[in-house]
């Protein structure tokens, strides 16, 4: 008989946004705060009339709590905004990635699905980007859509919208084969935004498994990231006849990329001088072009590759919420976009 895994607890508990102490308040519980913390420490296990209480109040079957879960490290310790937010809604919206991940893995395992990825092998951010746009035999130049070119290599991007625009993704770092990238879909994130961030969380997945987080880490997954979406040889020429704004907005629109992340690449590239790049920050400062930029005909990006796995996998299940142990009502408020696609079928 399977075992209570005290992880699908936590996990829950935290995707409700609940200490022990708040949970062990909820009259139909009827548990204290130390029997709580007992049950998620693995020392005491409940009973089948508790886990009958705690599935009722989170939305969940039973069963639930036997699921097995990977052994996810905190990818948000990598991230330069996690500082931002509170402990509350940190562990809320990483609960939620963790959530959907475990059934996302374990249909992949079931498909034998791994990520088309290489070892970093000593190689530099900038080695590792080159490498990696080689392996997949992506040509030269812009990048159409970034979303689908990480998932038509099977990169798993969790994608949905974390209630706040203060962080813009992470990666859940496991021994899973499958690397699992976690998407803000906030709508105040713009694409060109949400394109750079993806790659920076692939930077962090793929050169960051021995670093400590830290400016050394961020610089490198920024490397990484500025790199395989503009490589130098293929931007220089563009970036170095940039002298109006009207330069820059034109370039926003070939490459995808922010007016102030253009003028970065090209301080970082030599092209621009300290000053100058300086000189360009304090312009887009003072037209207000720091905080909100023209989209110059961009846009947003949407991962496919998990919502036609689930697809797949309920098309023919009439009660599609019992294979993954969770309610009907949890089902549909967490894969609503699967829902909506049978629908329209």
């Amino acid at each position: 008989m399977p075992t209570f895994n005290p992880t699908t607890l936590t996990l829950l508990r935290e995707h409700s946004g609940l200490s022990q102490r708040a949970l062990s308040t909820v009259p139909s519980l009827g548990l204290t705060a130390s029997t709580l913390s007992k049950y998620e420490s693995g020392v005491n296990h409940p009973s089948e009339d508790v886990l009958i209480k705690l599935a009722n109040h989170f939305g969940v079957m039973p069963d639930f709590f036997t699921r097995s879960c990977d052994n996810f490290t905190d990818g948000l310790i990598f991230h330069r905004s996690h500082s931002a937010l509170n402990a509350s809604n940190r562990s809320k919206i990483e609960a939620e990635a963790r959530l959907q991940a475990i059934d996302a893995l374990d249909i992949c395992r079931k498909h034998h699905i791994v990520t088309d990825v290489l070892p970093r092998n000593g190689r530099s951010p900038q080695e590792m980007a080159k490498a990696l746009r080689q392996q997949w035999r992506i040509p030269a130049g812009p990048l159409s859509n970034v979303f689908a070119i990480l998932e038509t290599h099977n990169v798993l991007l969790i994608e949905f919208d974390f209630g706040t625009d203060l962080l813009d993704g992470f990666f859940l770092d496991s021994a899973s084969s499958v690397i699992c990238l976690v998407v803000n879909s906030n709508p105040a994130l713009p694409p060109d935004r949400r394109r750079f961030s993806v790659l920076h969380e692939l930077g962090h997945a793929l050169l960051a498994k021995d670093m400590f987080p830290g400016k050394e880490a961020e610089d490198e997954a920024n490397a990484f990231a500025a790199e395989f979406l503009a490589p130098a040889e293929d931007i220089k020429a563009d970036l170095s006849g940039v002298k109006t704004m009207g330069h820059f907005l034109s370039l926003k629109s070939k490459w995808g990329m922010s007016i102030a992340a253009l003028a970065r690449r090209g301080r970082d590239l030599k092209l621009y001088s300290e000053a100058t790049y300086r000189r360009i920050c304090i312009f887009l400062s003072s037209k207000g072009l720091r905080k909100e930029e023209p989209s110059c005909g961009l846009h947003q990006e949407k991962a496919g590759l998990l919502p036609n796995l689930l697809a797949k996998e309920f098309q023919n299940q009439a009660e599609p919420w019992k294979k993954l142990f969770l309610s009907q009502e949890t089902f549909r408020r967490r894969y609503s976009h699967i829902i909506d696609h049978k629908e329209d079928k």
